[in-house]
């Protein structure tokens, strides 16, 4: 038999059980406030006994539910008490939901075709269908002048100058990002690459072997541009960043094209002074020359095996990548 837990809720509406005998229609409410698991059972119930008279059969069902006979008894056997008398009480019942803390609105809310109506779903709002949208991103401009500076009283670490290289080579670490990247440079580079091996670097090659070689180079050219700022304080600066670029060449040195070119070629030097690691310890200018080596090193080798800049980049076709 399922046992009734006192309730100790107050309100309006929902005083507590009274010790004294009562009327028992008014302990029958109460009763069934005490038990709000026993409401919808008693509303069927008690929409049953509006309907039909009570029979012998029905009291002897109700004889299974002894906290609810003295209800339907008191109800549905007092003449006086017909089924609009029926109709207050389960109204009476259903108000001490409010005992419950029960929220009728928002628990029909969910029910299919029947939620709308009771409570109407809300619009969302317009920005949420531009969630997962990226933003169109544009490559910022640049003095490409500026990049590669030969007059020794310039600033090797200006804020303004690598704060714009990082930016592009950010742009070119996908392919249609390099695609974008390597045409701009090609315009100013020129069409001869080893008259101006620095900035041909980052030219287009339709020699899918020279566009790998080609990541390298942005790649030393991307911790430079990180480690410039970080000497200066500005940001995007970061130590976490020097050394995210620093394993992406690792990973370059050990598993592409250059891990395949034999200790006698450049490229080992080049990874090497690549990955110096003096600004661990406070001397960004070591690590700062040795980048500046290490990208001299694959500019030259770059423009050995293409000297002359291409319109679009080349990419062997099983290893494209949009």
């Amino acid at each position: 038999m399922t046992s009734f837990k006192k309730s100790s809720s107050s309100g309006p509406g929902c005083a507590p059980n009274a010790a004294t005998a009562i009327n028992p229609r008014k302990q029958a409410t109460r009763d069934l406030a005490e038990s709000p698991s026993q409401h919808s059972f008693t509303v069927v119930l008690l929409i049953s006994l509006a309907s039909k008279p009570t029979s012998a059969r029905r009291k002897r069902e109700l004889e299974t539910h002894p906290r609810l006979i003295r209800l339907v008894s008191a109800a549905a056997d007092n003449p006086g008490v017909g089924k609009i008398g029926l109709l207050f009480v389960i109204l009476a019942l259903l108000t001490t939901a409010r005992c419950y803390d029960t929220d009728l609105a928002a628990s029909l809310a969910g029910m299919p075709i029947v939620g709308p109506m009771v409570e109407p779903p809300t619009t969302p709002p317009a920005y949420v269908a531009t969630i997962g949208t990226p933003a169109a991103s544009a490559l910022p401009e640049a003095d490409f002048a500026t990049w590669f500076p030969t007059d020794p009283a310039a600033d090797a670490y200006n804020p303004a100058v690598w704060k714009a290289i990082q930016g592009y080579m950010a742009h070119a670490k996908t392919q249609s990002g390099w695609a974008e990247v390597c045409k701009k440079v090609g315009a100013a580079a020129g069409g001869d690459r080893s008259a101006n091996s620095a900035l041909g670097a980052l030219a287009c090659s339709s020699d899918g072997t020279v566009t790998e070689f080609q990541q390298f180079s942005a790649q030393v050219l991307a911790t430079r541009a990180a480690l410039a700022l970080w000497v200066k304080g500005a940001p995007g600066g970061t130590i976490g960043a020097i050394q995210g670029r620093q394993g992406e060449i690792r990973v370059l040195c050990a598993t592409s094209v250059l891990a395949r070119q034999g200790p006698a070629s450049a490229w080992p030097a080049a990874c090497a002074k690549a990955l110096d690691v003096a600004y661990l310890s406070g001397d960004g200018a070591t690590t700062f020359a040795a980048l500046a080596e290490a990208y001299t090193i694959a500019a030259a080798e770059i423009a050995k095996l293409d000297p002359t800049v291409d319109p679009e980049p080349g990419y062997f076709a099983e290893a494209a990548k949009k």
